[in-house]
């Protein structure tokens, strides 16, 4: 189970730039030496360096809150300056307002000259949520159906490059140990919902094509993922299910200078045989609460324009819309849904081009969200 969509209402965003009794004191390594802005570059390359993200929590679904993660960046480039994927590593913690905490730990490779990528994500959580469905009986609008989800596990990918070119295979399995328990809300046809206990064993098999030109904040190129996942009891799994995922970003530079940056996100996803609802699909747009539109397949498409008006700054609109659907026992029903927004951006790290900053989005029946950005809004570390 991975957090996504992480939004906030109000921003406090702490860089605090942790110094260790080891490290060198010279605070010059925090400010770039050709325009003297704020940089982390220097920072991040001592090898007790790291960026200490303090994020702030609105998320419709979980209520206020935070998220606190050192994250650890460390470079693989090479000696001849080839741009090769960092290793990214970190742990942290959550907590909000409506009860949800939780603790993680993450770590994201690349090995063998970039010739073999590897993440691997542990958690420990208790998330207060709510599920609308599509089609669902009294399951809808405002009428949700309110779960605590208590959820350990582990999840491990690894993704081989096909000789030298774009293209990546790979396979990745992740295990979960699932209490869902009831809290409220709307019934289904005056039937209470259980609470159940799931062991979830996931088999997944990866595609990917990249050609991206930065792995935090591209401004050309694309990367196109195929992910197919199988549960089954011989993975360690209580059920069967499928499900399968595709979604690709492109970008493209609409200037010389590189200042008006556009990108588009596509995705779809659709799963087969019933999984636990909590699995299902859900749409996820900027300017929508997680898991509100959710259904067995759900389809996306969000614009971007970035407009890089100095060297350290840029400002963004975005909008897209997002569909879920499900087969009922009276046919199919689905839900639309259009949101947009603005976004500020900072050159926070110069050397890996990681740009950072808050996406404030809309959509009229969800009202405001504002999101802290690390890297692109579409990244997938």
């Amino acid at each position: 189970m991975k957090l996504k969509s992480i939004t906030a209402v109000a921003l406090t965003m702490a860089l605090l730039g942790g110094v260790s009794p080891a490290m060198d004191m010279n605070m010059d390594k925090f400010f770039d030496s050709e325009d003297g802005y704020f940089d982390m570059s220097e920072f991040l390359d001592d090898p007790a360096g790291f960026i200490p993200l303090v994020i702030p929590i609105t998320e419709p679904a979980v209520g206020f809150g935070a998220v606190f993660a050192p994250v650890f960046i460390r470079s693989n480039d090479t000696e001849h300056g080839e741009k090769h994927k960092p290793n990214i590593f970190g742990a942290g913690g959550l907590a909000t307002e409506n009860g949800s905490k939780g603790l993680f730990g993450f770590h994201s490779g690349s090995w063998f000259e970039d010739n073999l990528h590897t993440t691997v994500f542990g958690y420990d959580m208790s998330m207060n949520l709510d599920f609308y469905g599509v089609g669902v009986p009294n399951a809808n609008g405002d009428r949700a159906l309110s779960y605590n989800m208590e959820a350990t596990g582990l999840s491990a990918e690894g993704m081989a490059r096909i000789r030298e070119s774009a293209w990546w295979l790979g396979a990745g399995y992740s295990y979960s140990d699932v209490n869902a328990s009831y809290r409220g809300g709307a019934s289904i046809g005056g039937f209470t919902p259980p609470s159940f206990r799931t062991n979830i064993g996931t088999l997944s098999m990866l595609a990917r094509y990249d050609v991206l030109n930065n792995f935090f904040t591209p401004t050309g190129g694309y990367r196109w993922d195929l992910k197919l996942n199988i549960s089954d009891p011989a993975l360690g799994a209580d059920g069967s299910w499928q499900s399968a995922e595709l979604k690709g970003v492109h970008y493209w530079a609409l200037d010389a200078q590189k200042r008006w940056i556009f990108g588009m996100k596509a995705r779809g996803d659709a799963a087969f045989d019933d999984p636990p609802f909590y699995l299902n699909p859900f749409v996820q747009l900027r300017g929508i609460p997680a898991m509100r539109y959710q259904g067995h397949s759900v389809a996306e498409l969000e614009g971007e324009l970035r407009y890089q008006f100095h060297p350290r700054f840029s400002v963004l609109a975005f909008a897209g819309g997002g569909m879920a659907w499900r087969d009922t026992l009276t046919g199919s029903a689905r839900e639309e849904v259009i949101a947009g927004g603005l976004g500020f951006r900072y050159l926070l790290a110069k050397q890996h081009g990681l740009h950072m900053g808050v996406d404030l989005g809309y959509s009229e029946d969800n009202g405001t969200a504002i999101y802290i950005q690390f890297g692109s809004a579409w990244a997938s570390f």
